[in-house]
């Protein structure tokens, strides 16, 4: 292991959380394919206002860890 991103085995992200992942951008490694995306694609926002990011992140050894962040769309 040489950096950080070698421990994380999947990783989501939902740009709108309202208590429930519901359609989140997801990256994970496979068996065949062991690359991780570390970046996500642009999100643009329909209409400004207050929203809600999640991030859960899961380690090798299955543990998850999810975080939240308030974001404001300004127009």
């Amino acid at each position: 292991m040489k950096s950080w991103s070698d421990y994380v085995d999947d990783w989501a992200v939902d740009w709108d959380f309202r208590g429930d992942l519901r359609q989140p951008w997801h990256c994970g490694r496979t068996r065949r394919d062991r690359g991780l995306a570390l970046r996500t694609p642009v999100v643009t926002y329909d209409a400004p206002g207050q929203y809600r990011i999640l991030v859960r992140v899961v380690d090798l050894l299955g543990h998850a860890t999810d975080r939240s962040v308030p974001w404001e769309v300004v127009a």
